[in-house]
């Protein structure tokens, strides 16, 4: 189901704005999918064995839903000398899993599930700190074989031990549930300017740590700050510690980002100024990519889901344009 309304009009403040024009756009979106691929497990009692090993059948159903709006503004002002276009959009989307034939995990473990969830989400441990001290170790509850250096996390079930059914459910993901842009165009006599600002929101990056702290920029980021002996005030916990690879809420990093994605200025040189030369024009620019990025996730790139992908790279170029 989708319901789409959308306008124009036309504002005319005094003499120096000739036509100016705003409009906007909303699009709401609902929609309930079936016949999702997932493997049964609620209704497949432990005993028959076949828990985990069952093929996935066509019995899911996710629901998704949305809206998306665009605004725009475009005028003429200087007795019509300057002009400029303004468009910027913003779109909410999120899904959930309405069934999944999934084992329920009892109302004290509730917060377990993944039914009522969005599709990806994941079960964390919640991360309380480092145990830096003798202290952080007697007085927190804490996983198997916990030491020095190594996470502490958050007794969820209340049994004075970190086990299994101390992970939560964590609904967001690398797959932003906001997504937004603004695109602004100008031209004064022979110049004109582009630029386009991208960005997203209610996004999660979980890059916890491999075996290897020279496998990529991220592992040395980390290897470089863990704690140690020499460290021990560090936020960081040790590398090589099974504890510090498990998955927590210590890894699971706020990925939003706001990119100035594209910048341009040209001039062009009009065909009169060629008299009969047959050239229609000459156009002079400059324009750079990927200039600038605001976001809390440097060590990997937050529009990427790969800690593996190549980073952004800032772009400067400049060219010419002859038209004939």
């Amino acid at each position: 189901i989708t319901w789409e309304v959308a306008n124009t009009w036309n504002v005319g403040v005094d003499g120096n704005i000739n036509n100016g024009m705003f409009g906007w756009e909303v699009e709401a979106f609902h929609t309930r999918r079936s016949n999702i691929l997932c493997s049964r497990s609620g209704s497949v009692p432990y005993y028959t064995g076949l828990t985990g090993s069952l093929p996935a059948e066509n019995i899911g159903i996710v629901s998704n839903k949305g809206f998306e709006l665009q605004l725009s503004h475009e005028n003429r002002v200087a007795n019509g000398e300057f002009m400029y276009q303004l468009t910027g959009n913003f779109m909410f989307a999120r899904n959930r899993i309405e069934y999944m034939d999934e084992a329920p995990y009892g109302e004290k473990y509730k917060y377990m599930e993944q039914t009522g969830h969005p599709m990806g989400s994941t079960l964390l441990y919640v991360a309380k700190g480092v145990n830096k001290t003798q202290e952080d170790l007697d007085n927190n509850p804490q996983y198997k074989g916990a030491t020095l250096g190594d996470l502490m996390f958050e007794d969820l079930d209340g049994d004075d031990k970190i086990t299994s059914f101390d992970q939560k459910r964590c609904d967001l993901t690398v797959v932003p549930e906001i997504v937004f842009g603004l695109n602004f165009t100008a031209q004064y006599k022979g110049f004109d300017f582009t630029m386009l600002l991208q960005g997203q929101g209610r996004a999660r990056y979980l890059y916890t740590p491999t075996t290897d702290p020279q496998s990529d920029n991220l592992e040395y980021h980390i290897a470089k700050n863990a704690w140690t002996l020499t460290n021990r005030d560090s936020d960081y916990p040790r590398i090589g510690s099974q504890i510090t690879r498990l998955n927590s809420t210590y890894w699971y990093r706020n990925a939003s980002f706001l990119r100035l994605k594209n910048v341009e200025l040209g001039y062009t040189i009009p065909q009169k100024a060629f008299g009969k030369v047959p050239i229609r024009g000459l156009r002079f620019y400059i324009a750079g990519y990927n200039l600038l990025t605001l976001t809390g996730l440097k060590e990997v790139d937050p529009e990427s889901s790969s800690r593996s992908s190549y980073p952004q790279m800032r772009i400067y170029n400049a060219g010419v344009k002859l038209s004939f």
